[in-house]
């Protein structure tokens, strides 16, 4: 009889409830954050590798990222980027203490490769140095025609890095006066700039005075001698090296 009066009870359902999974990850609004730390190690390892820390420090913080996915996405040539965030990346690197002899070195370096016809080695140094500084206009600009040489499938990444800096330094200004000056991070960047991005020529580049305005900024007075065109000045912006 118990036997069948248990057999006749009802049995009693039970819900399982499931136990949310929380994690101490912190979430990125955009960015997988695995994919982060993979790409900030692998940064920062190949930096120290080539006689670098991390080089970019932006003065701004771009709020819920990240700073080292705009490096990589940067050095990827993604198109997606904005033009404010590249200029984030650009005027916000610091130089820092030799690193300006480094990178004269890399450059000297680069192009002894070059004289001496040893293309691929001077692409690889040229790499090298933008491990150290990726928004330096004469090393990118030197490893865009030797990827183009050597027929290197970053050829293009390059050459919309060299359009995309050079777009930001034309938004800063129009170089007509001290105050209306271009700006950029140094006196070879403006030259490129001036040679490269405004066409002219070398040959008609004048004379350069340095003017110091404070204790971190100085302006580049350049005057551009007249061929078919009278003689001009531009002036150029930027911070004094350490």
């Amino acid at each position: 009889m118990v036997a069948e009066d248990n057999a006749r009870k009802p049995k009693k359902r039970t819900t399982k409830v499931k136990r949310k999974r929380t994690s101490t990850r912190p979430r990125t609004s955009t960015v997988d954050y695995d994919v982060v730390q993979n790409q900030r190690r692998e940064l920062d390892s190949m930096r120290l590798l080539n006689g670098g820390v991390r080089p970019i420090i932006v003065e701004e913080k771009i709020p819920g990222l990240e700073l080292e996915p705009f490096v990589a996405r940067f050095n990827r040539g993604d198109t997606t980027l904005r033009r404010e965030t590249i200029k984030g990346l650009y005027f916000g690197h610091q130089s820092k203490i030799g690193e300006g002899s480094f990178l004269q070195q890399m450059e000297l370096e680069v192009d002894k490769a070059i004289a001496n016809k040893q293309f691929a080695k001077a692409l690889k140094m040229a790499q090298r140095g933008l491990w150290r500084n990726p928004m330096h206009f004469a090393l990118i600009k030197r490893a865009c025609d030797l990827s183009h040489h050597e027929k290197h499938n970053r050829m293009e990444v390059y050459l919309w890095q060299i359009v995309q800096l050079f777009n930001v330094v034309e938004s800063t200004g129009d170089g007509k006066s001290p105050d209306t000056a271009l700006q950029v991070m140094s006196q070879s960047d403006a030259l490129l700039y001036e040679m490269l991005w405004l066409d002219t020529p070398r040959e008609q580049l004048g004379d350069r005075t340095i003017i110091k305005l404070d204790d971190h900024k100085q302006l580049l007075r350049l005057e551009i001698k007249g061929v078919d065109r009278q003689a001009m000045v531009r002036y150029y912006s930027m911070p004094i090296p350490i």
